[in-house]
């Protein structure tokens, strides 16, 4: 008997949380599509490659939603057709049926964390690879729309672009960190794409420049430019990388900050052994100070992001553990107020955790982990709410 109302309950969920999982997908999949048109100014012929790379980032939010409002509405229907009444008076407890889900939303949680990891890359690198496509394209809408385009290492302002021209033109890149900068200010500039090499080539022509100590006038000048630097300073960032290559991309940031600091300190010193305080004003340490500062800012950001994965892995089988238990105690013969109250109840508790623990997480107010709260809570709390109601008398 009671294998079969599990296995009657499982369906049940099952259905329902593949139905809630369509439906979502279907209201928020456009959503994200227009996010990215706008952000990455990507032309509209390239939506369904951009669809294909965009579902892994929706799947790390569908699934806990949608797994925890199948079981929701569940339990929901079951409460309004009093069968969990019928349960409790045949002396069964409603919550065993509550360890089959828990046991099948436990091996989906591995699977969500899998693809939270492979989500944020699987993303940029698909969004580079359209844009790669539209590179022109992209590029002269973003600087039509916003005029400029800041990354890392290179900066470049407009006053107007016609075709594959640039008017009134102002250029700052820098093509490694040991190479000085160029500073270029011309009247009009051509872009031209070579694909081949991942580059665009600018032609700047009636201009003057500068790099390190030397400025001057030009009739032409011709450079070329990585195109990641014009779509997104991304292919850097560790919050785009898999778990593998997040811990290389620590030992590398980690790197850089030790010597930034030694760099920082070797001035330090000389300023106190030569008494030469004007050093504190000399482009090279104001350089290494805001290096610092930004790397710090990285590491803090990036950080977090193991745990944030994590957190959204697992809250499938949290979310489960406490909507459940949550239906069940509400019990009431209106289906959709004990839908409304699981859900917005579980949904803001796990929001609410969630958002406070990344938001100070990235700030550093608050360790990197204890973003996993956002998980631990509602479990918590599930578990308390499972053995109240099975310690509630049964009616007579």
């Amino acid at each position: 008997m009671m294998g079969i109302l599990a296995r009657r309950t499982l369906s049940d969920c099952l259905l329902f949380t593949l139905e809630i999982f369509l439906g979502l997908l279907i209201v928020g999949l456009p959503g994200l599509v227009i996010q990215r048109l706008v952000i990455f100014c990507i032309p509209y012929k390239y939506i369904p490659h951009l669809i294909f790379y965009i579902i892994p980032e929706c799947l790390q939010f569908l699934l806990p939603a949608s797994l925890m409002g199948g079981v929701i509405i569940t339990f929901a229907r079951m409460g309004a057709e009093n069968e969990i009444v019928v349960l409790k008076s045949s002396g069964i407890q409603p919550t065993r049926l509550i360890y089959p889900l828990l046991a099948m939303s436990f091996i989906i949680s591995f699977g969500a964390w899998y693809i939270n990891d492979i989500a944020a890359s699987c993303r940029e690198r698909g969004i580079q690879n359209v844009s790669l496509n539209g590179a022109e394209d992209i590029v002269k809408g973003i600087l039509k729309s916003k005029g400029e385009i800041n990354s890392r290492d290179m900066r470049i302002k407009v006053d107007s672009v016609e075709g594959n021209c640039l008017h009134g033109v102002s250029f700052y890149y820098k093509e490694s960190p040991e190479a000085l900068p160029i500073d270029i200010e011309t009247q009009t500039a051509e872009v031209q794409t070579d694909l081949e090499l991942k580059q665009f080539i600018v032609l700047f022509t009636n201009g003057k420049g500068r790099r390190g100590n030397e400025d001057g006038g030009f009739d032409s000048i011709c450079i070329p430019i990585p195109i990641s630097l014009f779509l997104q300073d991304s292919a850097s960032d560790i919050t785009n990388a898999t778990m593998g290559q997040m811990i290389k991309e620590f030992e590398d940031l980690n790197d850089r900050i030790k010597k930034t600091k030694e760099r920082i300190a070797s001035d330090a010193a000389t300023i106190l052994l030569t008494g030469d305080f004007d050093l504190y004003k000399s482009e090279s340490l104001k350089e290494c100070h805001s290096d610092l500062k930004r790397y710090n800012n990285i590491y803090q950001k990036a950080a977090i992001e193991p745990y944030r994965r994590f957190t959204m892995g697992f809250a499938c089988f949290c979310l489960v553990a406490l909507s459940a238990p949550m239906a069940i105690y509400y019990n009431k013969k209106n289906i959709y107020s004990n839908i409304v109250r699981c859900a917005a109840t579980a949904v803001f508790l796990f929001i609410f955790l969630f958002a406070m623990g990344l938001n100070f997480g990235k700030q550093g107010v608050i360790p990197p982990w204890m973003i996993c709260f956002a998980d631990i809570v509602p479990l918590v709390i599930g578990l308390f709410l499972m053995q109240y109601v099975s310690n509630k008398d049964a009616p007579s």
